[in-house]
């Protein structure tokens, strides 16, 4: 679609590009005005200084279901710092009487939610959506959404260009109209197989590298933090649905030939990774988010320094004897090394909240560092600049 856009002054912060864009032949849509960070002098937050119960809420993003919304305003009552709205908007929409592109009820009930947790906490609220594309776009259908074709589809048709393009409209758009800072997105696996199919967006490391690298370019410059997932990797030719039961991947010396190289491009791109529940031979002896080994060698060897999330916890393939709920799963994933962990509803998370509040209370110096440490990869993640220690 001729010449790309040029980035004009831009800064890189937390792991988000800020800039100004000159367009050529690349229109983006206008009328959407931003805050721009350059525009203060920053100020640093010092992770040590926050409460327990701040901390553990940060560690904390919770899914919420669009029917339930309403239920968003309790976070701030348990300082939970980060929260994601789970199923169609549109859908929940029909469900509640309200016409089925309505936008209005998500804008405000979002909004309302991430400025009390800001007021209550300090610190910006994580507010995410699944915004692949396809079939998984929460906000399809919404008035003014794009519709994103779902990744095969846009790495089989859509030029690498026009992909930036896409996810910075549509970024701008959930940015400005709803609220939402975090994308959970984009998928970074390659393969084709059942559990993820035409999520991916090829076959081919070079072909998901190259497009996944362009989504992300859009989400950061339209101030939107974008998520790489699955790390490790393993999932792209996995043919069971992790939602139901656990899976087992390729052996690691053939993931690290195929799906891993890409994670290890993209490590230096994103400021979230997400980690699912996959068992990787070679690497983990259960699922990857409840396995040190998984967060050792994403850290080490694939090179990701940024936050790293947990898929939902509530997912069938984060069960074992020892975590047969999401709740001791949860608590398995932090003790193996998650930043922040994805809880299924409002009411097991404040569980493990209290749990992390526990543990905090006895001010055990590895402990304590360990969630100092966790916290500020998340909060520079969601573009906080943090106190030097």
């Amino acid at each position: 679609m001729g010449a790309p856009a040029k980035i004009l002054g831009t800064c890189f912060v937390a792991g988000i590009v800020y800039g100004a864009l000159e367009t050529g032949a690349v229109r983006f849509d206008e009328g959407i005005t931003f805050h721009n960070p350059l525009d203060e002098e920053p100020s640093c937050v010092d992770v040590g200084s926050l409460s327990d119960t701040d901390k553990a809420g940060q560690m904390l993003i919770v899914l919420v279901e669009a029917g339930e919304a309403q239920r968003l305003t309790e976070l701030a009552d348990h300082h939970i710092g980060n929260f994601a709205l789970l199923g169609s908007l549109r859908d929940a929409n029909v469900v509640a009487g309200r016409p089925s592109g309505d936008t209005a009820f998500y804008g405000a009930t979002i909004k309302a939610a991430k400025s009390r947790i800001e007021a209550v906490t300090g610190q910006p609220a994580g507010v995410a959506l699944d915004e692949e594309g396809g079939r998984v776009q929460r906000s399809r259908g919404l008035d003014g959404a794009v519709d994103l074709p779902s990744a095969r589809e846009q790495g089989s048709h859509v030029h690498t260009e026009d992909i930036q393009e896409l996810y910075y409209n549509h970024s701008a758009w959930l940015a400005e109209t709803l609220g939402i800072t975090i994308s959970l997105a984009p998928v970074i696996d390659v393969g084709d197989g059942l559990q993820l199919g035409d999520r991916t967006y090829g076959l081919d490391a070079a072909t998901v590298e190259r497009n996944a690298r362009a989504a992300i370019e859009g989400m950061k410059l339209a101030g939107v933090a974008p998520t790489g997932k699955h790390m490790p990797g393993g999932l792209g030719e996995l043919d069971v649905d992790m939602h139901d039961e656990s899976a087992v991947t390729l052996d690691l010396g053939v993931l690290e030939q195929t799906e891993i190289p890409v994670a290890r491009a993209l490590a230096d791109e994103l400021p979230f990774a997400m980690i699912s529940h996959q068992r990787i031979p070679g690497l983990t002896n259960g699922p990857a988010s409840q396995s040190e080994a998984a967060y050792i060698y994403i850290r080490d060897t694939i090179g990701f320094q940024g936050s790293i999330m947990t898929d939902d916890m509530a997912m069938g393939g984060s069960f074992t004897e020892a975590t047969p709920d999401q709740q001791t799963a949860a608590l398995a994933a932090f003790d193996a090394g998650a930043d922040m962990i994805m809880m299924n509803g409002v009411d097991a998370a404040v569980v493990v909240k209290e749990e992390l509040e526990r543990r905090l209370a006895t001010q055990e110096p590895a402990l304590v560092e360990r969630i100092d440490a966790s916290v500020e990869r998340s909060l520079q993640a969601k573009g906080v600049v943090t106190c030097p220690v």
